[in-house]
């Protein structure tokens, strides 16, 4: 059982550490997450079907992804009521980058599960259709539906944040 833990570990650490960052946005948080997937598959070896497997721990990923960020939407509410803010210095030279790219990835964010998910594993990950189906337990055309909503919200969003 160790050693093909070991496979499984070796096989899929990139794609789990790399839906993780992706999602978290921090590559601390994401590391610490992916460590505890693995725990997770290595205390239900047995029940995990193999040929599931990248299904399986993308779910995981993904679920324990969507707790740390309801955590950090906690934990940010208290920092803003209490006047905790931060700073958020960017030489002027990347300021329209730095600012787009902020905007999209709270725009991403703020959409809701699975359109998040799939907008991540579609447009970001450039997975197929089929494959974020089977990833996230839903029909191929669930997932194009969802896809299409999701970039509609999304377009909607930035729009909102180009005013």
């Amino acid at each position: 059982m160790t050693r093909i833990f070991r496979e499984y570990v070796d096989r899929h650490h990139r794609y789990v550490y790399g839906l993780a960052r992706y999602i978290l946005d921090d590559p601390a948080e994401a590391e610490d997450l992916t460590q505890e997937v693995f725990e997770r598959l290595w205390q239900r070896m047995e029940s995990v079907d193999e040929k599931g497997i990248r299904a399986w721990l993308a779910q995981v990923t993904r679920n324990a992804c969507i707790d740390r960020l309801r955590a950090r939407k906690t934990h940010c509410e208290f920092d803003e009521a209490h006047g905790d803010h931060g700073s958020h210095d960017t030489p002027l030279v990347d300021l329209a980058s730095a600012r787009l790219s902020d905007w999209l990835r709270d725009a991403i964010q703020r959409l809701q599960e699975p359109h998040r998910s799939i907008i991540v594993l579609i447009d970001l990950q450039q997975r197929s259709v089929r494959d974020t189906a089977q990833q996230l337990s839903l029909s191929e055309n669930q997932v194009k539906v969802y896809t299409h909503r999701a970039r509609k919200t999304l377009r909607t969003l930035l729009q909102d944040k180009s005013l």
